[in-house]
This record gives structure tokens, sequence and C-alpha cells, in this order.
């Protein structure tokens, strides 16, 4: 609103006076709708920005380390100064059987994120972890959880958290935490930006599990094509046990033995 307020005389105001203030008002409203949309467009951008850097490194990350660190530095969010990446194992009736961390992040400040391989007890955080959506916890001492998972996040300085569930059609690979130690309102453009990279996440999880596995395939592949030629190759015992030795022998053994027995044809006993 634009006007002007006289506390002495009556105001009479004029065709041309009031001409001026409705141009002068225009010009201001112009000027205000223009700034609000050049701030509208400035949001778009970074957010566009964020989100294509951490897609970007998060493409070139080769294991799951370098993965967590593209999704908790891309953001940038100063708030969050730790993340874990927590993968599930399943049963034979795809029911949740083991929680264990996979990778860790920390910005040094604050409380530690737990070390690669420490479990979560699946009975204790199943409510929640185990999400359709990615969920946003502002405040975690304002939330209903258990009086034992509250206390341990109380105990880890765990304040404000984003839980990103890693899906892959129908079974729930793990999550992805980002936590504070202190209270952090998470904005709509940082909700915004999260849930296409956990969808991300999830396929380069599973690409480089495949990739793993074909590796570990290939691995045994060449193994045994390498005994199968040298066995054949072989003109003695003792290359058999050399051959067995240098390639099946497990690194914590230093002894192979190979016994023979003879068959007696009439008696029929070794």
């Amino acid at each position: 609103i634009i006007g002007l307020i006289s506390l002495k005389n009556e105001l009479e105001w004029q065709a041309d006076q009031i001409e001026i203030l409705s141009t002068a008002t225009d010009s201001f409203n112009n000027t205000l709708i223009r700034e609000n949309l050049l701030n509208k467009v400035q949001e778009s951008l970074t957010e566009t920005e964020s989100l294509y850097t951490a897609s970007h490194n998060l493409a070139l990350a080769e294991e799951m380390q370098g993965m967590l660190a593209a999704i908790v530095e891309g953001v940038n969010i100063p708030a969050i100064n730790r993340g874990v990446l927590v993968l599930f194992e399943h049963d034979d009736q795809n029911q949740i059987s083991r929680m264990s961390v996979e990778a860790n992040y920390h910005t040094g400040q604050g409380t530690p994120p737990p070390a690669r391989g420490t479990e979560y007890l699946v009975s204790l955080y199943t409510s929640i972890f185990v999400t359709e959506n990615p969920a946003f916890y502002d405040d975690l001492l304002e939330i209903q959880l258990e009086k034992s998972l509250q206390d341990i996040l109380t105990r880890q300085n765990i304040r404000s958290m984003v839980v990103l569930p890693l899906w892959s059609g129908n079974q729930q690979l793990g999550v992805v935490l980002l936590q504070t130690s202190q209270k952090h309102v998470f904005s709509p453009q940082e909700m915004r930006t999260y849930p296409p990279l956990s969808g991300q996440m999830s396929t380069s999880i599973q690409n480089l599990r495949l990739f793993e596995e074909t590796q570990s395939a290939l691995s045994e592949t060449e193994l045994l094509y390498k005994i199968s030629s040298g066995i054949s190759k072989s003109k003695s015992m003792e290359e058999l046990v050399r051959l067995v030795g240098e390639n099946v022998l497990p690194s914590t053994s230093d002894t192979l033995w190979l016994c023979t027995s003879a068959f007696n044809t009439s008696t029929k006993e070794y």
C-alpha cells in the first residue's frame, strides 16, 4: 500500500496528483513482482545446480563411500555434519534380517557416525528406517519414538535427520541417513532435491553389486581354466601339488599334502 497522510490540514487531491500516485503505485508494484520473480528463478537455478552436481558426482563414484559423499556434499546443507549408508539383508521370506553400516561421512564437527560394519537392531530401527518415501525430521525430540530409540538418538547427538529409502522393485535395499547435531527445519527446496538422488543411488548400488558379482564370476572362471589347463599339462604329482597350492590353498595355510594308496586286486582293499 502506498499513500500519504496529512495530520494538519484536509488535503484535496487533484486529478494530476492522483494520476502521478497511480503511476508510482504501478511502478512499485511491477518492481516488487520482478524482484519476487527473480528470487524464485535464482532459487530454482540454485536447486537445479545442486541436483546436477550431486547427480554428476554420484554417477562418477565407484564405491559406496563416494556415493554417500556425493549426496551430502552435492546438496550442501551446512547443518548436516554426518551421513550414514545402511544396507539391509533379507531372509527367504523377503523380511529384513540384518541392518549394517556400509559407508559413513563426517564433516569433522560433532559426534562422528557409526563405523562401517556397525549393526542396527532390526526390531528397534524398523519403525524409522522402513519407509516408502523420504522422511524429514526437523526435531527428533518432538516426534513419538520408543524411549530406548529416543535415548540412543539423544546420546548420539542427533537432533534433525533425513531418511532416504533405497528401493529396487518391491524390495528396500537400505537407507541413507543425513543427520544434524542442531535443530534444522528442512526447506521445501531441500525436500525436493533429495528424492531423485535416492532413486539414482539405488540404481548405482544395484549396478555396483552386479559389477562385483560379474567380476567374482570371471575370476572364478579364470581360476578354473588355469587349474584345468595346468592339470592337463602336469607331468608329475609334484607339479599337481604345486598347482593346487599356488591357486587354491588358503592364505592361512602353509602346507599341502597329497596322499596316495594302492588297490589290492586280490583282497579288493586299499
